[in-house]
């Protein structure tokens, strides 16, 4: 059934990486039904996952188990964050922030699909994200290795980033400002994050 589904998937990324010494934080995104979820930050303190942070989040306008660029799903499974991002300044993160600026895109392109692109060193006319438009949803967040591939129409632009004024998000994890904020400044390299299917 649905929910000895999810803690098997959560259960076996908890043992997947308790004895990897590069992976010190795990986040759970555990969904709910809908666009509903909730995301829990994990640390390994001897070897056992403490839970540290917490909240409500929302996902895919159209639930989990993302299949293709613009059908409004969340992909489910186990991915790594690659890096912090974010429109403010960097809140003091451990891994690699980059505040984005007027010439970040996140390209939905052929030729630079699913990557992040600054368009002085790639110049074309991008008609992926401009990251910097994004007010209040890019104040803060983290880019995941979803279609870490590329793969044309499977989909690009799978964040986790703050909450705005809907409930759900084009397929991105979407948290309260203040928490993305907080996740931010406790992650460490090599992050992976858990989004349970239904």
């Amino acid at each position: 059934d649905r929910r000895k589904a999810e803690s098997m998937i959560w259960k076996m990324c908890m043992e997947r990486y308790a004895g990897d010494d590069r992976v010190r934080n795990l986040i759970l995104v555990k969904y709910k039904g809908g666009s509903a979820a909730n995301v829990i930050l994990y640390e390994k303190e001897g070897g056992c996952w403490k839970p540290i942070l917490s909240g409500k989040g929302c996902v895919g306008k159209n639930g989990i188990g993302k299949q293709k660029e613009g059908d409004g799903k969340t992909p489910s499974g186990i991915y790594t964050v690659l890096q912090a991002f974010g429109i403010c300044p960097d809140p003091g993160a451990k891994i690699s922030y980059l505040q984005v600026t007027e010439d970040h895109y996140w390209c939905t392109d052929a030729e630079y699909y699913n990557q992040l692109i600054d368009i002085n060193q790639c110049p074309h006319q991008c008609r992926g994200e401009h990251l910097i438009d994004y007010q209040g949803l890019y104040d803060y967040g983290l880019f995941l290795d979803y279609n870490r591939e590329c793969e044309l129409g499977r989909g690009s632009a799978i964040f986790m980033h703050c909450l705005g004024e809907k409930n759900y998000t084009a397929g991105c994890i979407a948290v309260p400002r203040s928490l993305m904020k907080e996740i931010i400044k406790k992650i460490e390299k090599n992050t992976k994050i858990c989004i349970e299917e239904t």
